[in-house]
């Protein structure tokens, strides 16, 4: 026969379904035929998966899924009944089914009534909505119509869901805070997607009116400075047809907060009642916590008054500079800084003074006191000149009525240094004049005569290559000197060749030395190329002289004059070496004598040490003597002086034609 396993009761919501597994066992060695499986009575909300049939090995097991789908709230029973072959009956497996109610809202209370609450003031209760079912839900809207005087907590327009679990609750808050003298009412309307989910609540109350009114509900002194008092008044108008007596003033805390009251106070009808609050804050902080409370015979009074303020004190920035440093700065320079401190605080930065501790003219500060506004920047100048090749170290000073800062030391610290300066053993490098063609030389040195190291990274000119330098960088320590050499070599050209040499430094200031130089084809100029002495008589002589200028830089000498050829007729003087020096001039007297009627060409030769010069000078000259012209004839015994060297009073006689 086939056994069951345990069946627990099935248990589900009305109107759901729920599933569970059904076991048969065939504990025998031999199959197991089932026909059929059946519920009775068939009316019974239950069911099974399987109904058909089949063969259970032995020993072995079958799964039947039973279905539980109650109607209502109930408790179900049923049999299960196996048909199979060779059973002397049906076996019979007894199931329970127990139906639960769903998500069931419930609100409690449905309705409330605040009662009489004062203006001005506030009531609070607490209202429930309750899931009685098995099966938790959403409140998912929540309306609210009629006074907004009534607030929900949480309120109406939260737009997150609230689920209430099976057979729990939610707990909400309504507050009634009347603003007139009034009957209020209200209805909240709380919706969830369930049967009977639509739950209203009801609401009411009656506004009174303060009969001692205050003409503030709270008080706000704002930022106070620290130590300094701030003062207002809060007046109570009587609004009833009684008086009202105030028997005490209390302020709690009274932390920074203080009022004046002496004793009882009765306010007429119609009448008010002026007290004067002061705050007095001694911390940079906020004063929120304090509530002025009268004690005072009205039914209904505005109370309590929340005092609300702020101590507040000028506080420099957390970021504040605590040190300055101006690293190197040259001698004879200054350099000037801005150091800027922020006033962080809620009040002014009042600032006494500000001096540099030693008092010297190192450094310097500006300005020397002030007032600096909240949340504003103090800008101090300060300045750094230094006279020597030193480190400097000093402090800033600052007295001020600043927070927990009063005096505040910045540390200021900075290196003199000579500077560099280029020296130069010239002003201008003057080459004179030189022969086109030649190339002169001249040096100059450069010094250092700062203390700082003098980097030339480069020497430029713009005439190249008639200049040049063949040094283009270098450096030099303190006082070390480096030698220049600038050659000038014209080349091909002439005239004036000026120029500047730029040299770019690790200085601020350009440096430059101006070039002057000449070239020119004859250093050594004569006032003739060539000298004609023209007809000279026989036995007479002419003069003319030549001058020589040295128109270079340099000595020039003449060794020697000679008369190429040499046939008597041209003498010099003198002859011995000479020394022109540059700008001078020599004059060559030369005499000419012809010794016969003829045309005498020479060349003067001189021999002298410079290559731009010409050394030859064109000599010319012609002898003369009279010249009759006449007819052919015979003329005896006839003397003619000077035709003939004879000697004197020599006659000759000879045929002669004259023409």
């Amino acid at each position: 026969a086939p056994t069951q396993a345990l069946l627990d009761t099935l248990v589900a919501v009305a109107g759901e379904t729920v599933e569970a597994p059904f076991y048969i066992d065939n504990a025998s060695d031999c199959p197991l035929f089932i026909d059929s499986t059946t519920v009775e009575p068939k009316t019974a909300p239950f069911d099974l998966t399987w109904k058909e049939d089949t063969t259970v090995a032995g020993p072995g097991q079958i799964t039947i899924g039973v279905k539980y789908e109650p109607d209502t709230v109930q408790i179900d029973n049923a049999k299960i009944l196996v048909h199979g072959k060779y059973f002397n009956a049906p076996q019979e497996f007894l199931v329970v089914g127990k139906g639960l109610l769903g998500a069931f809202a419930s609100v409690s209370p449905d309705t409330l009534d605040f009662g009489e609450v004062c203006v001005g003031k506030d009531s609070s209760r607490e209202v429930r909505v309750r899931n009685r079912g098995h099966k938790a839900f959403a409140i998912d809207t929540i309306t609210a119509t009629g006074s907004e005087a009534f607030r929900l907590i949480p309120t109406p327009s939260s737009k997150e869901a609230i689920t209430i679990g099976a057979q729990g609750e939610h707990v909400f808050v309504i507050t009634y805070a009347p603003t007139a003298d009034a009957i209020d009412s209200a209805t909240f309307t709380f919706s969830a997607p369930v049967a009977n989910g639509e739950k209203t609540l009801r609401v009411r109350g009656r506004g009174m009116a303060a009969k001692l009114k205050a003409n503030t509900s709270s008080l706000s002194f704002g930022n106070v400075a620290l130590s300094k008092d701030s003062c207002r008044t809060i007046r109570w108008q009587n609004r009833s047809n009684q008086p009202i007596t105030i028997t005490d003033v209390e302020i709690i805390p009274a932390d920074g907060f203080e009022a004046s009251f002496a004793h009882d106070t009765t306010i007429a009808p119609d009448s008010s009642f002026a007290l004067e609050v002061c705050f007095k804050p001694l911390m940079p902080k906020e004063y929120n916590k304090a509530r002025l409370v009268l004690d005072q015979t009205a039914d209904c009074a505005n109370d309590t008054i929340p005092l609300f303020g702020a101590g507040c004190a000028p506080q420099i920035a957390d970021d504040a500079p605590t040190s300055w440093e101006f690293r190197v700065v040259d001698t004879g320079m200054k350099k000037i800084d801005t150091l800027p401190l922020t006033n962080a605080g809620c009040s002014p930065w009042e600032i006494d003074s500000i001096f540099v501790k030693s008092g010297g003219t190192i450094f310097t500060v500006q300005p020397t006191a002030d007032t600096v506004d909240a949340n504003a920047d103090l800008l101090l100048e300060i300045t750094f000149a230094p006279l020597a090749d030193t480190a400097y170290q000093d402090s800033l000073i600052i007295l001020s009525k600043a927070w927990q800062k009063p005096r505040i030391a910045i540390a200021l610290s900075g290196t003199g240094r000579v500077p560099s300066r280029f020296c130069a053993s010239a002003s201008i490098l003057n080459f004179g004049s030189i022969c086109a063609g030649e190339e002169t030389t001249q040096t100059f040195t450069v010094t250092n005569c700062g203390g700082d190291t003098l980097r030339v990274q480069d020497i430029q000119w713009q005439r190249e290559p008639v200049y040049f330098v063949k040094l283009r960088n270098f450096v030099l320590g303190k006082n070390s000197m480096q030698t220049i050499s600038v050659s000038f070599r014209p080349g091909g050209d002439t005239g004036d060749f000026p120029d500047t040499l730029s040299f770019k430094t690790n200085l601020a200031t350009p440096i430059t030395l101006p070039l002057q130089a000449h070239a020119e084809r004859y250093v050594l100029a004569s006032s003739k190329s060539a000298l004609d002495f023209g007809e000279v008589r026989l036995d007479t002589f002419a003069t003319h002289a030549i001058t020589f200028t040295n128109r270079g830089s340099k000595p020039i000498t003449i060794h020697e004059f000679n008369i190429l050829p040499d046939e008597g007729v041209f003498t010099l003087s003198p002859r011995a070496d000479t020394t022109i020096a540059p700008d001078s001039s020599f004059a060559l007297e030369i005499c000419f004598k012809p010794l016969m009627p003829q045309p005498y060409p020479a060349t003067l030769v001189i021999e002298h040490d410079t290559d731009c010069a010409d050394n030859t000078i064109s000599l010319s000259g012609t002898g003369c003597a009279p010249e009759l012209v006449g007819e052919f004839r015979e003329i005896p015994f006839v003397t003619i002086d000077n035709c003939s060297s004879a000697t004197k009073d020599t006659i000759v006689v000879f045929k002669c034609v004259f023409r």
